[in-house]
């Protein structure tokens, strides 16, 4: 693919945030992020997620029930696409062989939180060490944490969750089970909306690399297996650099996020304080964000008994 296509790819995303109304966006005075998830098939593109943020919640995990606490970006658009995920599933009824035929990327408006800083280490064994962090939740030695001021975040940077889903698929352990194998990126494609140029080929290769050595204590289901020809191909678009994805100085990060994903149309949410806009933390149980994780829990719960059905339909006939 030449890079004329990764300048499409991004250039869908910024038409797309352009196209929305100003529910959710930045205020002149503020910045955010903005990341899309692009579908490829056939040489042609559509863009599946659309998502912004910079936020995450902080607090007593037990005051935090049903509340987003990672708001950034890239985070919600791996949610968004589960949604996106079990409503292809759904409409298949459960058959995905279609899904072999599919290229994902993923475009990111600059360096992902922690992508890479001068007082970040340069170590190839730093992902080494996240993947097994993830996997295992046995150590967390390595693992970089959400940056910003004020109380710490405890969620893993997003560098480090894009290296989870590098290997591990973006569909989640629960659709995994249905999806029979990870559904994993093509590519990441990186915008240059930062104030100055921070891109380094070299140190952003390392940053987004997993070297597992086969005779580690490393443990994973064969599905996980990866091959050299799996890894996602990164591509810095220099062209990309508008506002308000630009973080200047003197500009406050916005406090609300913009998630939306394709399924039978479009569908949008606006996340504020890690709840979708309009509700509180008392309502967030009866009336969670469909991104949240009970709200993917009760999509996810609903289209098995849906499949389950139409199994049991099948048997009778």
């Amino acid at each position: 693919m030449n890079d004329s296509k990764y300048q499409l790819m991004a250039q869908l995303c910024i038409e797309k945030y352009q196209s929305l109304n100003k529910t959710g966006k930045p205020l002149d005075n503020q910045w955010t992020t903005l990341c899309g998830l692009i579908c490829e098939q056939s040489d042609s593109f559509k863009l599946i997620c659309l998502t912004t943020g910079t936020k995450c919640v902080t607090g007593s995990p037990s005051k935090l029930t049903n509340v987003l606490i990672d708001c950034h970006a890239e985070v919600l658009a791996k949610r968004a696409f589960k949604q996106h995920l079990m409503g292809l599933i759904e409409k298949s009824n459960g058959h995905l062989n279609h899904l072999d035929n599919l290229n994902w990327h993923l475009f990111i408006s600059q360096l992902p939180c922690r992508g890479f800083s001068s007082t970040s280490t340069s170590s190839i064994d730093k992902p080494l060490i996240a993947i097994r962090f993830f996997i295992s939740a046995g150590c967390n030695q390595g693992i970089s944490r959400k940056p910003g001021r004020g109380e710490p975040c405890l969620d893993a940077s997003c560098i480090d969750k894009i290296l989870k889903w590098t290997h591990l698929g973006l569909q989640g352990k629960r659709l995994i089970s249905l999806t029979r194998k990870p559904i994993r990126l093509k590519s990441l494609i990186i915008g240059n909306c930062v104030e100055t140029k921070e891109f380094d080929r070299e140190k952003v290769d390392k940053a987004l690399a997993i070297n597992i050595d086969p005779e580690s204590e490393l443990q994973l289901d064969p599905i996980f297996a990866i091959n050299d020809n799996q890894w996602p191909d990164i591509h810095f678009v220099e062209t990309i650099k508008c506002s308000p994805f630009i973080r200047f100085n003197h500009l406050q990060a916005c406090p609300s996020a913009i998630v939306c994903w394709d399924e039978n149309g479009d569908k949008c949410e606006i996340i504020v304080e890690g709840l979708k806009q309009g509700v509180n933390k008392k309502r967030a149980a009866s009336n969670p964000s469909r991104i949240s994780r009970l709200g993917l829990e009760n999509r996810f719960n609903q289209l098995i008994e849906k499949i389950c059905d139409l199994k049991f339909s099948e048997w009778k006939l």
